[in-house]
């Protein structure tokens, strides 16, 4: 007797699975001894290299920790914005908590350590960057002349006004220290290597830290 319950249950968790953000990492990266690959591009890694993993968002834990699994005791370190930590902490990489949809102190202060760990780097090292929805939040750290308060009550205005989230985006990568490219900038000369999961363009994720001027 055919159960329709049970087929939209069964629909919804292949659903769920099928764009689980540890899944998509674990199927996009793959690692040998001297390099790292992605999407058909090598990243090399020397024995030298230092391996940052970076992130924001409410599925930047998840991405984070399956890097961590991947590539273990390669990692030497970094900063994670998590809207919620993991299903198990971090092994290599600090997980910070941080506001949303609205930031919040904890978003400034955890983007200021995230800038942090990307700075005084070298072309050899590699930042992996963890970015999902929700991570313009995370990321709420504000330009020089905006407070903290008043990128919340920007953001606050943003929502209730009901814009899409590229106009919201929009607003806001000119408002974060970490937008527009920022962590890219205080990463530089390291490379970069950006895992990005949405449901819209890349450049509105997390307003665009590592791509600038999109």
């Amino acid at each position: 007797m055919p159960d329709p319950a049970a087929d939209a249950r069964a629909v919804f968790r292949a659903a769920l699975e099928a764009v689980e953000p540890g899944r998509l990492v674990r199927e996009a990266l793959s690692f040998e001894g001297s390099g790292l690959f992605c999407a058909g591009r090598r990243f090399p890694l020397t024995a030298s290299s230092r391996v940052l993993v970076i992130g924001a968002g409410k599925a930047a834990a998840s991405m984070a920790l399956a890097v961590e699994e991947l590539l273990g005791d390669r990692i030497s370190g970094g900063v994670v914005l998590a809207v919620e930590g993991p299903e198990r902490p971090l092994s290599h990489v600090d997980c910070l908590p941080c506001g949303h949809p609205v930031p919040d102190a904890r978003s400034a202060e955890g983007t200021r350590q995230l800038l942090k760990a990307v700075s005084g780097l070298s072309p050899d090292d590699l930042v992996i960057a963890c970015w999902s929805g929700g991570g313009s939040a995370c990321l709420g750290l504000p330009v020089d002349g905006i407070s903290t308060e008043d990128l919340g009550q920007v953001t606050r205005l943003l929502l209730a006004g009901h814009f899409r989230i590229q106009q919201v985006n929009q607003v806001r990568r000119v408002c974060l220290q970490a937008g527009d490219g920022g962590v890219a900038r205080a990463a530089a000369p390291a490379g970069i290597l950006a895992l990005v999961l949405c449901d819209t363009s890349m450049a509105d994720v997390a307003s665009g830290p590592t791509l600038p001027g999109a």
